[in-house]
Order: structure tokens, then C-alpha cells, then sequence
């Protein structure tokens, strides 16, 4: 008996005469499986880079504290660079194990997210206050859900790095938090988030939908917040959603820097796409050396962060706030398991 073979198709579909209706089907199969071996070979060339990068680095560190001016600061490169590729690895590896196995990638365990989200802003506030940036916050004061926390806050931080980055001085990057219940009938997009709403709807929804009250914070340097514990009882009981209704956490962070171009946003969540270079805004040194990705980044942070949020069974769409024509990046998780 024959093997079955899967393929991947694309169709596309026409009008014709009399009423009928012209089907094409595309074979996409061999563009994945390159796709794939292209990948796979990567990752395999990224297993052979990690150990001589990481001992090159050592070698490197061990230099640098024999040398004086001015022949540390040659020094200071290549460690500056070696690290660069080292995170490259570390992500591109990270990025592999997140596609092949994104169940097994994850640990679940109750999580606050407000909490969460403001730990993120506080590990990079030295960055922020570089830039004379604030943070601000709106949405539940307390908000529960299952989550692989290391995986949430790794999602944040590079959201937020990203937002620093390219950020104008003295503005604020807004953090906004909102309860929703969808139709997982209603349109979708292509990714299966639905569109995103304006700002006019968005308050809207808040306003009618958020089932905790909404607060606003503006996050002072070097505050912190007692942790709350997860409560017992669970956040809406489930005959009270329609049997096609689903609980959604909102995730809106917006910044006030250059946005992104028309040409750029179909390929912000690629592999290492970086973008237009305007949105690649020059460095200090030390700016270089606080930065966790090292530099500007490996080009791999926005396709880890959908990963992460697909891994969870969510979505991630990305675009431009009317308001601040900075950049606008969505999340949505599913909030079945939430705990309020």
C-alpha cells in the first residue's frame, strides 16, 4: 500500500461565464519543504557556531583586561560583535526549537500580567531613561491567566526594547490592557486575529467590555508593586459566554517613534528582516552595551515574539497608531483559563 503524502496547496479562484466559477490549485509543497531545509540548515549551522563564538569571546575578555588605551578599545569591538553573534545563535536556535516544538516549549503556570509586564519595563528602564521616556499603563490593576511566564516576559522585553529603540525623546510608550469576548465566527484576518480596531472603538470596547474597571499608570523609576497571589475562583463562568463566544486578553503597546513604512509591514515578523534603516536610529556606546540583543538587534526578536504568542494559541499583527504614527503592535490570547 502507497504511502500519503501531504501537500500544500494554494488555491485561487475566478469568474466565468454562464456562472461558473474557475478554480487553480498551486502546489506550495516545494516551497515549504525548501523553506524547511533552508531552516534546518541554519539551525545546524548555528549549533556548529555556538561553542568557537562563546570561546572567542572568553579569549577576547581575557585580553582585554592585559591591554591598555589604546589598543583596548579594539578589544571592545570584537567583544561588542562577538556577542552580537553569539545572541544571533541563541535566537535563530531559540526561533528553530519554538517552530518544531512549540507545545513542548512551554510551561504553564498562573500568571499576573500586569506585573509581568511592568518587571519587562523596569530590566530596561536604565535604557528608557536614556531617552527621557515613560511608561504608561491601562487596563486591569489585576489579571490572571495560564501562561509559560518566561516565555510572556521574553515578549515583552523585546516589544519594549524595540519601542525604546525607536522612540522619540521625552515621549511615552503606552501599554494598553483590555477584556474582550469575540465571535470566533466573526472575520478574521490572515493570521486568524480579527482587524484590528481603531482608537475611537478601542476606548469603546474598553469602556463597555473590561470586566475588572480599567486604571492608568504611569510607572515612576525604581517603583514596584507587591505581587499579588493568583485567586481560587475563576473569572466568568462559562454559561454565561455563547457557544461560539471566546474570552480574549488585548494587548495594545504603542510608541511615538517613526512607525513602520507601507514596504516594511508585511515582513516585520520574518526572519531576519530589519526593516528600514530610518527606524535603525544610531547608537551611544553604552546605549550598544544596555541593549540585550546586543546592538541593534539580531533581526530575529519580532518573528521570536510570534512564535511565542502562536505557541500560546494566540496572534500578533502589527501597524501604525493613527494617533502617534508610531508603531502599534497587538496582542491576543486566548482567555479560557484566565483567573481574575
Amino acid at each position: 500500500m502507497r504511502e500519503v503524502q501531504s501537500l500544500t496547496l494554494r488555491a485561487f479562484s475566478w469568474p466565468l461565464s454562464q456562472g461558473q466559477v474557475g478554480v487553480f490549485l498551486e502546489n506550495r509543497q516545494p516551497l515549504i519543504e525548501l523553506s524547511q531545509s533552508r531552516n534546518q540548515w541554519f539551525s545546524d549551522l548555528a549549533h556548529e557556531l555556538r561553542t568557537p563564538l562563546t570561546s572567542i569571546y572568553l579569549v577576547a575578555e581575557t585580553l582585554q583586561s592585559r591591554l591598555k588605551p589604546p589598543e583596548s578599545r579594539w578589544i571592545e569591538q570584537v567583544l561588542q560583535e562577538t556577542n552580537r553573534l553569539i545572541h544571533l545563535v541563541r535566537d535563530w536556535l531559540e526561533l528553530s526549537n519554538l517552530e518544531q516544538h512549540p507545545s513542548k516549549s512551554l510551561t504553564y503556570q498562573s500568571v499576573e500580567l500586569r506585573s509581568l509586564i511592568e518587571s519587562a519595563w523596569q530590566t530596561l528602564e536604565p535604557l528608557a531613561q536614556l531617552r527621557q521616556l515613560t511608561f504608561a499603563y491601562s487596563g486591569p490593576d489585576t489579571l490572571w491567566l495560564k501562561a509559560d511566564q518566561a516565555r510572556l516576559t521574553q515578549v515583552f522585553l523585546n516589544i519594549l526594547d524595540n519601542s525604546i529603540k525607536h522612540s522619540l525623546p521625552g515621549e511615552a510608550i503606552r501599554v494598553e490592557v483590555t477584556q474582550l469576548v469575540e465571535d470566533m465566527d466573526s472575520e478574521t484576518t490572515d493570521n486568524g486575529a480579527k482587524p484590528m480596531e481603531d482608537e475611537k472603538s478601542l476606548r469603546s470596547r474598553t469602556f463597555k467590555e473590561n470586566l475588572n474597571g480599567d486604571v492608568s499608570l504611569g510607572l515612576a523609576p525604581g517603583s514596584d508593586r507587591t505581587k499579588p497571589s493568583p485567586p481560587a475562583s475563576p473569572l466568568m463562568s462559562p454559561d454565561v459566554l455563547g457557544s461560539c463566544d471566546r474570552r480574549v486578553i488585548q494587548i495594545d503597546i504603542i510608541d511615538s517613534g517613526l512607525g513602520f513604512t507601507e514596504s516594511d509591514l508585511p515582513h516585520v515578523f520574518e526572519r531576519l528582516y530589519r526593516g528600514d534603516t530610518s527606524r535603525q536610529k544610531p547608537q551611544t556606546t553604552s546605549e550598544c552595551l544596555e541593549t540585550p540583543r546586543g546592538g541593534s538587534g539580531s533581526g530575529l526578536g519580532l518573528s521570536i515574539v510570534q512564535q511565542i504568542i502562536q505557541a500560546h494559541g494566540g496572534s500578533v499583527t502589527a501597524r501604525n497608531h493613527p494617533e502617534t504614527k508610531g508603531a502599534w503592535l497587538q496582542i491576543k490570547l486566548l482567555n479560557d483559563q484566565a483567573l481574575s
